[in-house]
């Protein structure tokens, strides 16, 4: 396997611990009270940042799942990496965008703040993440395919 698969499958995971301590830290904690905060989140029965992270899998075992075909069906190998790589930072862009949602509402206090805030953890990587990865992934193809690639 490639380093590129474990990192496709590392990054859904570190994407809300980051974006997390980020915002711990713009919200005036301390880096001490961050660290602390971000052990508590990983513990706490709302909002636990290894349960969040799970949705995120789903956009990442599609986009395997494409390049998987495309490697088997496709003829370029170039196409399929920037393929692969455009879809990868589109996936990440979402998870980094509902985080950024969510964390701010709820960080110094660590106070939830309410419905509808948290159903982006869900909404997210199922409905927002798949659909822009694959319009990155078609205009990819369709860039390079004009390019001969």
């Amino acid at each position: 396997m490639s380093r590129s698969f474990y990192l496709c499958l590392l990054l859904p995971l570190l994407v809300p611990t980051v974006v997390f301590a980020g915002c711990a830290l713009a919200a005036g904690l301390s880096p001490v009270e961050t660290w602390t905060a971000t052990a508590d989140q990983y513990a706490a029965d709302r909002q636990n940042l290894l349960i969040i992270a799970v949705p995120g899998f789903i956009p990442i075992l599609l986009l395997l799942a494409v390049l998987w075909g495309y490697r088997r069906y496709g003829k370029s190998e170039r196409t399929r990496r920037a393929m692969g790589w455009g879809g990868l930072v589109a996936i990440l862009v979402v998870l980094v965008w509902i985080n950024l949602q969510f964390w701010p509402l709820f960080l110094p206090e660590r106070t939830y703040p309410g419905f509808p805030h948290g159903l982006g953890f869900i909404i997210g990587p199922i409905f927002f993440a798949p659909v822009l990865m694959a319009l990155v992934m078609g205009g990819v193809w369709l860039v390079l395919r004009r390019q001969g690639a």
